[in-house]
């Protein structure tokens, strides 16, 4: 009996010991359904006849999405009405190009660095796969991983 009260007080300090220094892994922050892009879904699609045209080694190509996120966690992007001067500013010309192929727009929340937003991109895309495309060595540009 006269051990009794120094080991509840020696469990006790473990325990609380045990609760202060373990690791508390996070959760992982769920992302919404908004911010993926499905490039299935985007549709197959080649670019639309007339100018402005966009030309990827000297061939047409479609600008199907747009995915645009702010760097830093005290920006903001501006709001819809001003998305083709943020597009013109990136190239010339692109806002027109964008007014025409009509891309799919998604706006991201704040991203903490420049060198992990296009990984959370490559996280977040959903790209189809066949096996015949596969065992042919061909593989969609946007999906290379």
């Amino acid at each position: 009996m006269r051990y009794a009260l120094p080991v509840a007080i020696a469990v006790i300090a473990l325990w609380i010991a045990w609760r202060l220094f373990r690791r508390r892994r996070r959760a992982p922050v769920p992302l919404s359904p908004d911010l993926t892009v499905l490039v299935a879904n985007l549709g197959n699609d080649g670019p639309p006849q007339g100018l402005p045209a966009l030309e990827l080694y000297n061939l047409p190509v479609r600008l199907a999405a747009v995915v645009l996120a702010p760097v830093g966690r005290g920006r903001d992007l501006p709001p819809n009405e001003q998305l083709p001067t943020l597009i013109e500013a990136i190239v010339p010309g692109l806002d027109k190009v964008a007014a025409l192929h009509r891309p799919l727009v998604r706006r991201w929340p704040n991203q903490v660095s420049a060198r992990v937003s296009p990984i959370c991109f490559s996280a977040t895309r959903s790209c189809p796969a066949t096996a015949a495309r596969a065992r042919r060595g061909r593989r969609w540009p946007a999906c290379s991983r």
